[in-house]
């Protein structure tokens, strides 16, 4: 997709051997392929495990957007051959807002709380978006639903004051 890129280098002098691995997106997957390049670097059977479930949502939103990328999630959510991470559409998100695709950033967001309700990084990162591009109230609405089921949240008490700071600001 374009999205992000990860590398990671390891070296392992005593097997006087190295490896480098370069992705070009940015998920749990990276961190698979990465115990399976060095189990086979120590002569050891890497094993396959799941699949992230970035693969196919990532090729949906590609080819059909977020409409299609919540269509997959449905169709695998229940299939034990894949792992579904709540980190890894936050990850997304930040990788499309890094270029400035608000409105994808912002739905990728929206779909990883569809899946993972609770999720307070994508609630605060949502809210962050929110806050960049002026809509005060949406970002307060969920910054309360953060605060009702956590009140004692520091993060969402401060981004509370500084969005109702802003709105008084703006009001005067």
């Amino acid at each position: 997709m374009g999205f992000g890129w990860t590398d990671f280098l390891t070296l392992m002098p005593e097997k006087q051997m190295g490896a480098i691995v370069l992705c070009n997106e940015e998920s749990s997957a990276r961190s698979r392929v990465v115990r399976a390049v060095v189990q086979t670097i120590l002569g050891r059977e890497p094993s396959t495990g799941t699949v992230s479930w970035m693969v196919p949502v990532s090729q949906a939103l590609h080819t059909g957007g977020i409409q299609a990328a919540s269509d997959c999630y449905l169709r695998i959510k229940g299939d034990p051959n894949y792992s579904i991470d709540a980190d890894d559409l936050l990850d997304l998100a930040y990788q499309i807002a890094s270029v400035k695709k608000w409105g994808l950033a912002r739905e990728v967001l929206e779909l990883n709380l569809q899946v993972f309700p609770d999720h307070l990084d994508s609630s605060l990162m949502l809210t962050r978006m929110y806050l960049q591009i002026g809509d005060h109230a949406a970002a307060r609405r969920i910054l309360e639903q953060i605060l009702v089921s956590d009140p004692a949240n520091a993060a969402a008490a401060s981004l509370l004051t500084q969005v109702n700071q802003n709105t008084s600001s703006e009001q005067q």
